[in-house]
């Protein structure tokens, strides 16, 4: 996971992040975030672009840290056919 970067706003971070599944996964219908923070964080969306798409999960929820509650938060995809899962951890 990157580094936060500042936006426009500056009470937004971004934070990026690189990863690899196999070609035929398909498109995730949810991701699951585990706040790795010791406190929570407003999770405003996820961006899930490649070279042919962008997925959008809104999200506008609090998550709390896992210190406070070992459980990820399940972030559904606008528009969902299906379920495949992607597993991220803010830190």
């Amino acid at each position: 996971m990157g580094l936060p970067k500042a936006v426009k706003d500056p009470r937004y971070l971004v934070f990026t992040a690189d990863f690899t599944v196999p070609i035929n996964f398909g498109k995730p219908g949810a991701i699951l975030v585990t706040n790795l923070l010791s406190t929570e964080i407003c999770l405003s969306e996820i961006i899930i672009e490649d070279s042919s798409d962008t997925i959008l999960f809104p999200a506008n929820t609090w998550i709390h840290s896992k210190n406070d509650n070992p459980q990820a938060r399940i972030i559904f995809r606008s528009q969902v056919r299906y379920l495949l899962l992607y597993v991220i951890e803010v830190s």
